[in-house]
Order: structure tokens, then sequence, then C-alpha cells
């Protein structure tokens, strides 16, 4: 989408002649998304994932409770 978004936005890629213009620009492109998607990633999907985690291993041991487990990061060894 990012490309898109470039190519609909920059006059030297409108005016290319050939595939050379385009694929100078795609590499700082790709790594522009894949910064974007990292940070979307770690402020939403991440904390995101854990809430569902949570609320999921809290249903499944109360409407399943013979499948109930010890968290093990809850138990303390001395």
């Amino acid at each position: 989408m990012p490309v898109v978004y470039l190519f609909n936005n920059c006059q030297l890629l409108q005016d290319a002649m050939g595939p050379w213009e385009v694929l100078y620009v795609l590499p700082g492109v790709a790594v522009i998304s894949y910064i974007g998607a990292f940070i979307l990633y770690l402020t939403i999907e991440a904390p995101m994932a854990k809430i569902a985690g949570y609320f999921y291993d809290n249903m499944r041991a109360f409407l399943i409770p013979e499948l109930a487990t010890v968290n093990p990061s809850s138990t303390k060894m001395d």
C-alpha cells in the first residue's frame, strides 16, 4: 500500500519511463513499511494478544475445570 501512495504522490515516479526509477525507491518504501508494521505490532497487536490470551485461559479454566493447569510463572520455587 505505501508503494501505491508514493507512486500517486511522487512526480518522479509518475514520469518514470522504465522500471529503474521504481526499483530505486522500492527498498526504502519496504523498510518504512516494515518499521511502521513493527510499531503497530508493538503498540496494538501484542497487547491485544496478551489480553485475549488472559481471557481465554480464564474462560477455559471456568468452563472446563479439569483442563485448568497451574500457571508456572505464578508458582514459587524456594
